[in-house]
Formats: structure tokens, sequence, C-alpha cells
């Protein structure tokens, strides 16, 4: 896929297509105006990119096209509604994109280190609970923790 290139899903509720998949091409540049006018006519669609790492790269690519960062105020309402159009972002994420990028100067996905608890139970031990749960007609969690005790 060229750098120019973001794979979007457009949902329209007509009655007929429910979701098209659609590949979107930037191969010629819009100008604000432009932008304004299909932020109007577009009220009623919604538009998905197809994964992170895409919507990421693409919202850094209109960033840098448009030098978001030079723009008036009034400008850079209309292209931070453009991406949140475009991409189905809320606002608040938007912003936080933004400013990713005007901190480190790229928008990078990041990886999924948070911090997990330790898995305390194996998946024969859930498959076991359930088990309990439904041979007794599911009773309350106090219910089942005693009929666990007893049995143990």
């Amino acid at each position: 896929m060229s750098p120019k290139q973001a794979h979007f899903v457009k949902n329209v509720s007509l009655g007929i297509i429910k979701v098209m998949h659609i590949i979107m091409e930037n191969s010629h540049p819009f100008s604000i105006p432009q932008l304004k006018e299909f932020l109007k006519g577009s009220k009623h669609i919604q538009f998905k990119g197809v994964n992170r790492k895409e919507k990421y790269n693409w919202i850094e690519q209109m960033l840098t096209g448009f030098n978001y960062f030079r723009l008036r105020k009034k400008d850079k309402m209309i292209v931070k509604g453009y991406l949140m159009k475009m991409t189905g972002f809320s606002d608040s994420q938007i912003t936080r994109l933004i400013n990713k990028k005007k901190k480190f100067g790229k928008i990078l996905v990041s990886s999924s280190k948070k911090n997990k608890f330790p898995q305390k139970y194996t998946s024969q031990d859930i498959d076991l609970l359930l088990e309990t749960d439904n041979n007794h007609e599911r009773l309350s969690g106090k219910s089942t923790k005693e009929i666990l005790e007893r049995e143990y």
C-alpha cells in the first residue's frame, strides 16, 4: 500500500447498503475550504479505519501535509474535525495524537505493555467452576463458595 492510501470502512444505512469497504487515496491535496465542504456534506456517513497503525500513519501524513502546527486556530478545528470524521476517533483521542506528533515528531502505535495481574486460576479450574455453577442452577456467589469449601 502506498503512503497516500488508507483503508476505511464506510457505514451507510440506506436500506440496501449497510457496510461498504472502500480504499481512499489522497492523490491530490485538499484545501481547508474543501475540507469544510466535505464535513458539511458527510454528516450522516461514518468512516472507520481498518487498523490503528494505518489510522495513525494517515493522521500523521495529514498533519504534516496541512502544516497543522502553523495553521490558525479556526483552520486547525476544521482539520481536526476531518481527522475525527475519517478515523472515527473522538476529540480527545485526536488531541492526544496531535500532542504526540508535536512532542515527538511522530505518532507511533504504542505496544500494549500494560500491567496485568497474574492468572490465579487455570482454564481447568474455570471449567470446573462453570460445571459446578450449572449443576446447582446458578446460585449466588456466596452459596457456590460454601459448596466448594464443603467439597474441598
